[in-house]
């Protein structure tokens, strides 16, 4: 019986013996950006995001549909200490993340408030559900866009215990 030879095969073989090699070294890197929390609630959701360093007014909420994104802006500082650097885990850059809602949510009830480093953003579940989507089926109809709300942050000071 003859057997047609597969270079990728042996290929494939040697790329797993590398991986079972390594495998010890192999490490993960962390998520890049801040721990988001989204919670439950009685009467919609919360979301948390921590936000250390942030400053509101580089702090934006979007609420488009079923999804919500977070986007924060962390500003590298400009002093430099004259003997340099030890050891620096702050970084600089612009975080976004998106999530899909389990569930409509009021836009316009939604508020954002920045406090203590930490980002609170409340989004109340929208009234009417059923009337809402046979709007909604409605608009398609008409080939109308959806509509887009951008929250606005709050903030206040943060209190000491």
């Amino acid at each position: 019986m003859l057997m047609r030879w597969d270079p990728w095969a042996d290929l494939m073989m040697m790329r797993r013996m590398v991986d079972r090699l390594l495998e010890p070294w192999v490490w993960t890197e962390p998520v890049e950006g801040p721990d988001v929390s989204l919670t439950r609630t009685e009467d919609g959701l919360v979301v948390r995001a921590a936000l250390p360093g942030v400053r509101p007014e580089d702090v934006e909420v979007q609420i488009r549909g079923d999804r919500l994104t977070l986007r924060a802006e962390v500003r590298e500082e400009r002093t430099v200490d004259r003997f340099g650097w030890i050891l620096r885990e702050q970084r600089a850059g612009i975080w976004e993340r998106t999530f899909r809602l389990p569930f409509r949510v009021d836009a316009r009830r939604a508020e954002a408030e920045l406090s203590g480093g930490v980002l609170t953003v409340h989004l109340p579940k929208a009234e009417g559900l059923m009337a809402r989507l046979k709007r909604r089926v409605k608009r398609l109809l008409n080939a109308l866009p959806p509509s887009r709300r951008t929250v606005r942050v709050r903030t206040r000071p943060a209190t000491s215990n």
